[in-house]
């Protein structure tokens, strides 16, 4: 679905642990739950360091990685997923993709900018102006949501890095 596309860094991810729901639960939960202490002396852990964040239980799991002095940034990738396990082995599936938040104004400023273009086209047809004005007017609020659209996809790419960063570092406390 184009709307996925839109807002997804992934589609389904998979990642193996070989221990039980509730060892591979303590094992992410003490990632999350580290303490940095900025004054430790321990150059892994200072002021500038990111560190894995989020929610783990048994039923589901968001996690995301903090970026000091970023703030929780609207593209930052967030997985959300859940526990699957077979016969020897627990699966942690799920996707990264953006907050709501950026899902809800991103539907909100396009709804809007549909809404201006219908009212600049009724405009535009209605008035006595020339046709290029005419023109201009109809295709300018495209060109706008273009170029949003293009901001949108461009600050995902930047952000791409931080699925690898969360996946790395999920992989390596299930092992």
């Amino acid at each position: 679905m184009i709307f996925d596309s839109i807002f997804d860094y992934t589609g389904e991810v998979k990642i193996e642990s070989k221990t039980s729901i509730d060892d591979t639960v303590r094992r992410l939960q003490r990632v999350i739950d580290r303490e940095y202490d900025i004054f430790s002396g321990d150059p892994n852990h200072n002021l500038f360091t990111s560190y894995l964040n989020g929610n783990v239980s048994n039923d589901s799991v968001l996690l995301y990685r903090v970026r000091p002095f970023m703030g929780n940034y609207l593209y930052q990738p967030i997985f959300g997923g859940k526990f699957s396990h077979s016969s020897h082995a627990v699966f942690l599936v799920g996707k990264f993709s953006m907050r709501k938040i950026t899902k809800f104004v991103f539907a909100i400023s396009s709804i809007f900018f549909a809404l201006l273009e219908i009212f600049v086209i009724y405009a535009a047809f209605r008035s006595d102006a020339s046709q290029a004005i005419t023109i201009v007017s109809i295709l300018f609020f495209p060109a706008i949501f273009l170029i949003l659209i293009a901001a949108h996809l461009f600050l995902k790419w930047l952000f791409r890095s931080d699925v690898k960063w969360i996946t790395d570092a999920v992989t390596a406390s299930l092992q």
